[in-house]
């Protein structure tokens, strides 16, 4: 059928005026409407005066992670809402493919509730709401960090002989006194545990780093204030990636 004009046709379920300004998506070769990217709020983690919030995506529906803006709504308010005076957003940065962080600075004790969010052309998508509160709780069962933290590493570990042990995700390690363990990779370490199993680890040469179990070999570097990697260990030197200036670097810990 068509119409005397001939500015409007049916029968293959497309429009087109005479001018051709107007044509439908037939999906042959145009491009694919960007869909919301899926993230979650993975938790936190107290460094020093600061909290480092940390988030990832699960799926990007094969985009390219450096088209998202990621970070975090962060609020005193349960609800957390992005348009409410009382919501700070906070720019996360990528520390691998999927997983981003960022540092947040708490001006006092109360309950803080935050989400991570993502935010492509499609506009923004949020992760689970979590909270914390009161940093400064003592270390459980009248431990010191240091024998919290070898207690951590010791109960999923395997020993061996001459004293040493292997941990299911730490590695290879003997404990000495004082806090102090040798490790097969990373050498000399002083450990130090926080409050919610995560570990401190003070080496010579790279300072206090930290990390837990959900995190390693991804290690919070303190004095640069961002992450490295430990990527390999090479003729025994190991390897890391330097997530502040995205480079190589072959030193001890």
């Amino acid at each position: 059928y068509q119409s005397d004009s001939g500015y409007y046709q049916s029968g293959e379920g497309d429009y087109q005026s005479d001018s051709g300004n107007y044509q439908p998506d037939t999906g042959n070769g145009e491009s694919p409407v960007a869909l919301h990217p899926v993230v979650s709020t993975i938790g936190y983690q107290p460094v020093q005066s600061e909290v480092i919030l940390s988030g990832e995506i699960l799926h990007n529906n094969g985009a390219d992670y450096t088209t998202l803006s990621v970070g975090f709504l962060v609020s005193s308010n349960a609800m957390i809402l992005d348009n409410d005076s009382s919501t700070s957003k906070i720019m996360g940065q990528f520390i691998n493919n999927g997983m981003f962080s960022a540092n947040y600075t708490p001006t006092s004790n109360e309950v803080v509730y935050f989400k991570a969010f993502a935010e492509n052309e499609s506009g923004m998508s949020f992760g689970n709401v979590r909270k914390f509160s009161d940093l400064s709780v003592p270390n459980s069962e009248n431990q010191t960090p240091a024998e919290k933290a070898i207690s951590i590493l010791e109960k999923d570990s395997n020993e061996l002989l001459g004293g040493w042990l292997e941990n299911a995700w730490f590695g290879l390690f003997k404990s000495y006194s004082g806090g102090w363990v040798y490790h097969s990779i990373h050498g000399w370490l002083y450990l130090s545990a926080d409050n919610l199993n995560g570990i401190w680890a003070w080496s010579q040469s790279r300072g206090w780093v930290w990390t837990s179990e959900d995190l390693y070999p991804f290690l919070y570097q303190s004095n640069i204030g961002n992450w490295v990697y430990y990527l390999t260990n090479r003729n025994g030197q190991p390897i890391y990636y330097n997530y502040s200036n995205n480079s190589l670097e072959g030193i001890d810990p």
